[in-house]
């Protein structure tokens, strides 16, 4: 009997060495801690605009700069309009944005005007022919809730020109103008004439 003590000390002798194992886990735990930088995905925000993701790249004919050019001096020396834009539209007619500017300032909204054609507003109406129209006082309270959210604080909300542009019988897009002191019915007769001769020039 004094001989079968010895052999239980073996035996506790192994169970340190079983304990070890669960001891190499822990430091794979820091391991899993790579799973944040998905959350950093960006996401669209309100000033997009309802259906506008980023401005549409929209090439100006170069035939087209030297009338619209010309067209532009006129409403400013005759006509005595301030900011002019000429907003065109893509080859699928599904957005448009802004190719010419004349008389806006470096932070001014309106560079980078773009919005996409679809749905009722005040610029998918006037696309639908050609045809003029002038924000003004008497009709303000109508028409300016047409004016998209995204684009209602870059243009002058007390009164603007506007008219679409034609050719081939079909839409190229819409000439904007604005400046306070000429908005009159002579000058807004005057800017629907001119458009209509920059028409014929394209």
């Amino acid at each position: 009997s004094p001989e079968t003590a010895p052999q239980k000390k073996p035996v506790a002798e192994q169970a340190p060495a079983e304990v070890k194992k669960p001891v190499a886990p822990p430091p794979e735990k820091p391991a899993s801690t790579p799973g944040l930088p998905p959350a950093t995905k960006p996401r669209p925000t309100a000033r997009d605009g309802e259906g506008v993701t980023r401005q549409a790249r929209v090439t100006l004919p170069p035939e087209w700069k030297d009338p619209l050019s010309s067209f532009s001096r006129l409403l400013r020396g005759e006509l005595g309009l301030q900011r002019i834009m000429f907003v065109m539209l893509t080859q699928d007619r599904k957005q448009a944005s802004v190719v010419h500017l004349i008389g806006v300032d470096t932070h001014s909204g309106l560079r980078r005007f773009s919005l996409k054609i679809s749905g009722k507003n005040l610029f998918t109406i006037l696309l639908s022919k050609q045809q003029g129209f002038w924000l003004k006082p008497a009709n303000r309270e109508k028409f300016l809730p047409l004016v998209p959210e995204h684009v209602v604080e870059s243009i002058d909300k007390e009164g603007f020109f506007c008219m679409s542009l034609f050719v081939d019988e079909k839409p190229v897009g819409f000439i904007y103008a604005d400046g306070k002191s000429a908005m009159n019915e002579e000058n807004y007769t005057q800017f629907k004439q001119l458009c209509a001769g920059l028409c014929s020039d394209l």
